[in-house]
């Protein structure tokens, strides 16, 4: 992604979501099993947007997960756009 670009990321579900946009660096720690503590951009709640505006050029990478993963939460639509 090129800098100057916004990104918004919207969904909608049945239930409490937790959604993020994450940075290439942020998202390979979380995939390395490390605590993610700062991220480009991040919201919750059953429907949700949130935006970043991209300050350098990198990959950015869409995040949505249950917050209460023992209960039956299903994602119905997840979008993320660049405008």
């Amino acid at each position: 992604m090129q800098a100057g670009t916004t990104l918004t990321l919207t969904w909608s579900s049945n239930g409490n979501m937790e959604a993020f946009i994450l940075t290439s660096g942020q998202f390979d720690k979380s995939l390395n099993g490390q605590a993610v503590s700062v991220w480009a951009a991040h919201g919750q709640g059953q429907n949700g947007s949130i935006s970043v505006y991209t300050q350098s050029t990198d990959s950015y990478f869409a995040v949505v997960r249950n917050m209460y993963p023992q209960a039956s939460v299903m994602l119905f639509q997840a979008q993320m756009v660049e405008r």
